[in-house]
């Protein structure tokens, strides 16, 4: 049987629920901005959901296993995703490696991008 999550909303907030409406993750961010499902027999941690709460961009999986905690995810005007960290921001997409979500190798870029304020 394959598994995996798809985002629902309920007024205003989103969660994540199964192919059977049950609810997984609490309805609790105000934004889905991007998802991967990669349904693999099994494992729906295999899955990433990009969330907005509040001003803050969230990487979670199917468990509400917040990933990446040591950057800062920003979205610029273009709706393109950043990762800042130390004055310096890069870009990559999340992959899983040995069954753990991971950033590839981010490509720095410095004072070449304007984020909003």
């Amino acid at each position: 049987m394959m598994f995996f999550l798809i985002p629902m909303q309920v007024g205003t907030q989103w969660g994540l629920t199964d192919t059977l409406g049950n609810i997984k993750v609490s309805p609790q961010y105000d934004e889905v901005i991007d998802f991967d499902i990669d349904p693999i027999m099994g494992e729906p941690t295999r899955s990433y959901y990009l969330m907005r709460k509040g001003n803050t961009l969230h990487y979670i999986d199917s468990n509400n296993k917040r990933y990446f905690t040591n950057f800062e995810i920003v979205q610029d005007s273009d709706k393109n995703i950043f990762y800042k960290k130390n004055n310096r921001v890069g870009f990559t997409r999340p992959s899983f490696v040995n069954g753990e979500c991971k950033l590839m190798k981010i490509l720095t870029l410095i004072h070449m991008i304007k984020l909003p304020d």
